[in-house]
């Protein structure tokens, strides 16, 4: 779906954060561990100063991934600012089943951890600070998801 987006634009780019954690050859720690915040403090800031670059290169640019509301998605949205980038978040929510599903087909490092993808899923759930960007899309195509928010998009 975000690939979408990206190839409906006239130059569009689709940065996946899950292409900045499989860059860690050595040293890699699970994303989900407690352990893990600095590392993925790290791959947020230059997954975002990434995005940052292409989208001041003059491409529209999506960026995806796994960006917790309470703690990444905020940061990488100030940082975005910082660079005089425009934002627009959607926060897409499947129900748990398809969660758990997509999260096993996952192209780099797939995850088949129920409770990590429950707990993950929980947060989501929760998210109330994004509430306007938040978009149903358990029983949606990637196409139906895309045009939902192309459509979202230019209502701004």
């Amino acid at each position: 779906m975000s690939r979408l987006l990206a190839q409906a634009a006239d130059r569009g780019v689709h940065l996946e954060s899950d292409y900045f954690f499989h860059a860690i050859v050595s040293g890699y720690i699970p994303p989900w561990t407690a352990e893990a915040d600095s590392q993925n403090q790290g791959v947020m800031r230059v997954a975002g100063e990434t995005a940052a670059a292409f989208a001041k290169a003059g491409y529209f640019t999506v960026l995806d991934g796994a960006f917790l509301p309470h703690l990444y998605l905020p940061r990488t949205i100030d940082l975005l600012a910082e660079h005089g980038v425009e934002t627009r978040c959607v926060i897409l929510l499947p129900d748990l089943e398809t969660a758990i599903t997509r999260a096993a087909m996952r192209d780099l490092r797939p995850l088949s951890r129920r409770d990590v993808i429950t707990q993950l899923w929980q947060e989501f759930q929760m998210s109330t600070k994004f509430d306007v960007y938040r978009l149903e899309v358990a029983d949606k195509t990637a196409q139906q998801v895309a045009a939902e928010i192309s459509a979202r998009g230019e209502e701004k």
